[in-house]
């Protein structure tokens, strides 16, 4: 049986569609509020952003390309690593592994400080 190496990458990106793939961050002095943050790699740069969760590809403010994927993180090589859209999975759901280590990547890795904060959605 011939292996079908996309399935699991979009299969795991189902399930991190979920809570956990949003960053929870926030807190101001005058209140308490929760600021939903997406990871996002640049498919062509490889160039890291965050933002509110939106559908992909995403528009990446920098080219004026939809090249923007959600990311995911190798926490053994320490990189994040686009994954594809849901709607190439079929709804499955696996385990997405880092192409180069072979370990489960995971949604809540470190945020590079030179990560690209997208600012507004147009």
């Amino acid at each position: 049986m011939k292996k079908k190496p996309f399935i699991p990458v979009l299969i795991l990106y189902l399930m991190l569609l979920s809570p956990c793939l949003v960053l929870i961050s926030g807190c101001s002095q005058a209140e308490s509020k929760e600021i939903t943050q997406v990871v996002y790699v640049c498919t062509e740069s490889k160039e890291i952003f965050t933002g509110v969760p939106m559908k992909v590809p995403a528009l990446n403010p920098q080219t004026g390309k939809n090249s923007l994927q959600h990311g995911l993180y190798c926490e053994n090589c320490k990189t994040w690593h686009s994954v594809p859209p849901l709607e190439l999975t079929g709804g499955n759901q696996v385990i997405i592994k880092c192409v180069t280590t072979n370990i489960d990547l995971v949604a809540n890795g470190p945020i590079p400080e030179k990560a690209i904060q997208i600012k507004e959605i147009k």
